[in-house]
């Protein structure tokens, strides 16, 4: 049988490491490189660097050779490692293997910061803690930047989390009580919970706390009556098998005061389901009203246009005459 289950996963056992092994390298999409006539030098290759943009370092195997364009670099025949490092731009390495032939590499560089854009000028900004001036487009670093934004109007803070990507102008703006569904999701799975992630922590206790009790309630009366309920069914039998009218009488006050103890348990557990249900749809309703509408922020990023030169890049500007 366990033959039969490794044979049939064989497939997805090689699916799975052709993806894992197999996907490109993204900085393949950066660097590419294209090999053509034979070298004069049997045991060297000759390699042209070309960069966009231009005037990036040539590092090979942590050895600088030059500033790019730089063109004739002789290698021996085998690895080595690439590195292509400008200031303004995200570095880019490569390991290749390389004969005696000759090679083109050429790279277009991603920048390494973003600019961003604040309309609202009223607004007090931190990004990864710290503040910022929005007088001016805010120059940032690629990659993962929590923003923290103030508004000073009605008091109100709002945190997001945003990849800043290079070479891009990022516009950023609140936009006020838009509708989100997280809260009411979260109040769904743990009642309460949609509250406290809106920042309101007592009241999602009022209600986490109270709904708790009574589920626990609830719960212990379901247990309790089954128990009674099996020692009513005993009593109930023994009644039955009772031979002596003494023995009638006695076993019936046993059966009547079981029954009864049965019905008290039964209407706690009735009245608990009830007031947890009540509390549960409650919760919902409280949800749905108040917390389901947040300030969030709008991020709309915009590619750097390149210059004609292929030196830097420009602002994408539109003009009206």
């Amino acid at each position: 049988m366990s033959i039969r289950i490794f044979l049939l996963s064989l497939p997805f056992i090689f699916y799975l490491n052709h993806q894992v092994y197999s996907q490109p390298n993204p900085q393949d999409k950066i660097l590419k490189i294209s090999k053509k006539n034979l070298s004069r030098e049997f045991n060297n290759a000759v390699i042209n660097f070309y960069t966009t943009p231009k005037e990036a370092k040539i590092i090979i195997n942590d050895s600088l050779y030059g500033i790019s364009p730089l063109e004739k670099v002789f290698l021996q025949n085998g690895h080595h490692k690439i590195e292509i490092v400008h200031p303004e731009y995200i570095p880019v390495y490569k390991e290749i293997e390389v004969d005696h032939y000759e090679y083109t590499l050429t790279a277009e560089l991603e920048g390494k910061y973003g600019y961003i854009f604040f309309p609202d000028k009223s607004l007090k900004v931190r990004i990864d803690c710290s503040d910022v001036d929005i007088e001016n487009k805010v120059k940032v670093e690629y990659g993962k930047r929590q923003f923290a934004v103030f508004d000073i109007k009605d008091s109100s803070v709002v945190n997001e989390k945003y990849y800043v990507r290079g070479n891009h102008d990022l516009t950023v703006s609140v936009k006020k009580n838009q509708f989100s569904i997280r809260n009411l999701l979260l109040s769904v799975v743990v009642p309460g919970l949609g509250q406290i992630s809106d920042g309101s922590y007592l009241e999602g206790l009022g209600f986490f706390i109270p709904l708790v009790t009574s589920v626990g309630i609830y719960i212990d009366a379901t247990a309790s009556y089954n128990d009674q309920f099996e020692n009513y069914k005993k009593l109930s039998e023994d009644y039955s098998r009772s031979s002596t009218e003494l023995q009638l009488q006695g076993t019936k006050l046993k059966v009547i005061e079981a029954q009864n103890e049965l019905n008290n348990i039964a209407n706690r557990e009735k009245i608990f389901g009830w007031i947890s249900a009540g509390i549960f749809v409650l919760n919902l309703v409280d949800t749905a009203l108040f917390h389901t509408f947040e300030d969030r922020l709008e991020f709309i990023s915009r590619p750097v246009i390149p210059n004609v030169n292929h030196t830097g890049y420009l602002i994408n500007v539109n003009i009206k005459l």
